[in-house]
């Protein structure tokens, strides 16, 4: 078979970095919704079992900077929150233009019965659920 090589998300990256004890350096001037993928693909299956029509904004419902989320990261998981330093986007030098500021506004999907937002721990318990069941299989 051929193994597949799958660039980390953001929390597996901050993860690597932190339990391999090296510092990393995360912005403080990038902000947006958190979203975990499953629960993405949750909300999108009640608004197309709702046949639901027009224009919906998901993501989970925090919007923390990458340098907050990452803490926040070291935090639940027992790690050292210290290894995360702060950066700006401009020192990064990064080939794609990112965003400095990006979230989307949840009101309208937040108010349809059944769509759960879910906060930043909520997020990270599921995450470590759902980590756990792939490392077993």
């Amino acid at each position: 078979g051929r193994a597949w090589q799958v660039r980390p998300n953001f929390l597996d990256f901050v993860l690597g970095k932190l339990r391999a004890g090296q510092p990393c350096t995360i912005v403080t001037d990038q902000t947006g919704n958190t979203a975990l993928a499953s629960s993405l693909a949750a909300n999108i299956a009640i608004l197309l079992q709702m046949d639901a029509a027009g224009l919906y904004h998901l993501a989970d419902r925090d919007v923390l900077s990458r340098y907050e989320f990452a803490v926040r990261v070291a935090q639940f998981y027992h790690l050292d929150p210290g290894l995360v330093q702060a950066g700006l986007t401009a020192d990064l030098k990064q080939k794609a233009r990112r965003p400095l500021r990006s979230g989307f506004v949840l009101d309208k999907a937040g108010s349809l019965p059944g769509i759960r937002l879910l906060s930043l721990d909520e997020q990270l318990e599921a995450y470590q659920k759902e980590t756990e069941i792939w490392e077993k299989t």
